[in-house]
């Protein structure tokens, strides 16, 4: 423990450390921020309409549109959609809305654009996948919207997963499980989301920058080989340096990831992360929460992916001889998962991520917007949901890369 606490306070007293903490937490404000600055109302008062943003903004709108929050009965969705298309004759063409005021867009269809989106989305044609126009819904197709969400499901599985019973099985075991009707409060942001991620994967650069200098700058001055002939050189001294800079980066991680959880939650108001997934972006989600569980979920997840990834840089850093390699390993290591998602075949980028420890982080790729696909890992006859496969491949890959990291600095030479 000693050696564990000389190690952390060194680490710690590393200008570079300080100055990748302090970035980092003003980032996490930065990217906390900006869903809230997004956030736009306009009302017309005294014939002028005015246009707030930010924290009024929001508050106006939870005032606005509180009508519409609670369970998403059917009843609700056909009362949605006679005032959307009232409105569309109105102001709409191939769905564009031109020449309605601002203000009357927010009053009218803002708030139940959500729940008129999934009922054109359940009803869309089930071999070509193409939706209804706004237009060609009826009461009918609104009334019966639950019983369309399981067909609109074994429409899209047949279409993507027809060879592979396992997945459709497993997919329409997880949808069983989705509480229906839907819950809907119209105040939430969706830039949230999309920020949290944008969060974890700077969280991650972050902290591969601080792990990777740990054994290769040792490497670089010579210290380490004086360091490895003391009393408590190699394996302790290798699980030292490992505990602290595991230490330093996963309460960087949890601080800086629960600051930004709490400012969402007081931004938009705890109510607003009832609403449930299926309602901000398709109604064939298969996870079964709504979007405060989802952001919590990703968050642990993401710390998951977090330790995989360190204790990968960890493991380079053991085996590179100098500061610059660990570190541009390092970095490369972090895109990666980016990188493959974007230019490897559908399918083989699947494998790869799932092999990579960060492979549940990074923008489109990540995990939070893996729950909302119908991704699944394909071996022989098995299949397994890629959220589930990401989850998997993090926790195998913990011990995995700590075992490593240890071994390659018992390993390297004097």
């Amino acid at each position: 423990m000693s050696l564990y606490r000389v190690e952390l306070k060194r680490q710690l007293k590393t200008r570079s450390v300080r100055l990748l903490l302090l970035f980092s937490l003003l980032i996490t404000f930065v990217l906390a921020y900006c869903p809230i600055s997004f956030v736009e109302y306009v009302y017309k008062e005294n014939g002028q309409e005015t246009l707030v943003k930010g924290m009024e903004a929001i508050s106006m709108r939870k005032e606005a549109w509180k009508a519409y929050s609670g369970e998403v009965t059917e009843e609700k969705i056909a009362a949605a959609l006679a005032q959307y298309q009232e409105s569309y004759l109105e102001y709409g063409e191939d769905g564009m809305w031109f020449d309605m005021p601002d203000s009357e867009y927010c009053e009218k269809i803002a708030p139940i654009s959500s729940l008129v989106y999934r009922l054109r989305e359940v009803n869309a044609d089930s071999k070509t996948g193409v939706a209804p126009s706004y237009q060609e819904l009826t009461e009918e197709d609104a009334l019966g919207f639950y019983d369309q969400c399981d067909q609109r499901l074994d429409d899209v599985l047949r279409m993507e997963q027809a060879e592979h019973p396992a997945a459709i099985n497993q997919a329409k075991e997880l949808y069983s499980a989705v509480e229906m009707p839907f819950s809907y409060d119209p105040g939430f942001n969706t830039n949230a989301l999309d920020y949290q991620v944008m969060l974890t994967l700077v969280l991650t650069i972050v902290g591969a920058l601080i792990a990777a200098p740990i054994f290769s700058s040792d490497y670089q001055t010579g210290s380490d080989n004086i360091l490895r002939c003391a009393k408590y050189g190699r394996t302790p001294l290798a699980l030292a340096k490992i505990k602290a800079a595991m230490t330093i980066t996963t309460v960087m991680y949890l601080i800086y990831m629960s600051i930004y959880l709490l400012v969402e939650g007081f931004a938009f108001g705890w109510d607003c992360l009832k609403t449930s997934v299926q309602l901000i972006w398709s109604a064939s989600s298969l996870l079964p929460m709504n979007i405060g569980q989802l952001m919590l979920l990703s968050a642990f997840v993401g710390l998951l992916a977090f330790f995989a990834t360190i204790l990968c840089v960890l493991f380079l850093s053991a085996v590179c001889k100098s500061v610059y390699a660990s570190s541009s390993l390092s970095l490369l290591l972090c895109m990666l998962p980016i990188l493959t998602y974007s230019f490897l075949p559908e399918g083989t980028d699947l494998w790869v991520r799932f092999l990579l420890p960060n492979g549940g982080i990074g923008l489109s790729n990540s995990f939070l917007y893996e729950v909302l696909f119908l991704n699944f890992l394909h071996l022989g006859n098995l299949s397994l949901w890629y959220p589930f496969a990401l989850i998997l491949g993090s926790v195998l890959e913990i011990p995995l890369w700590l075992l490593a990291a240890v071994r390659a600095y018992q390993k390297h030479p004097l």
